[in-house]
């Protein structure tokens, strides 16, 4: 899948995100290779939006969204993810709830909440 990207800034402070119809982030390692392709950009975290990541990401039996975040954990990327509220709901919303107590991942459903949050210090 593809894998670009853009960096964005809030308030001085710049983070990587996708670009609406060019990103598409199916499996793990088109997040590694997101997250590596930015990394040369001095960005202190990414936004991940809804429409980057696939249907399979919200689908907890394929295990994709486990993965991915395992990925970032390990790789200490802090990371807002902005979801649709609809997201929030059943098995996957019990994952991003659990996730609101995380130092490094948090999901959201306001764009401005989320990089408020990614840029604060």
């Amino acid at each position: 899948m593809t894998s670009e990207f853009t960096i964005q800034h809030h308030h001085g402070r710049p983070y990587l995100t996708g670009i609406h119809g060019r990103t598409q982030l199916a499996t793990e390692q088109d997040l590694l290779d997101f997250v590596v392709n930015g990394s040369s950009s001095g960005a202190i975290g990414i936004l991940l939006e809804e429409a980057f990541l696939t249907p399979a990401f919200f689908d907890l039996k394929t295990q994709l969204a486990g993965g991915m975040l395992q990925k970032l954990i390990n790789y200490r990327v802090k990371t807002a993810v902005l979801i649709s509220p609809t997201q929030w709901q059943g098995h996957f919303g019990e994952l991003a709830h659990e996730s609101q107590r995380s130092r490094q991942i948090r999901f959201f459903t306001e764009r401005e909440a989320a990089v408020a949050w990614l840029v604060q210090e």
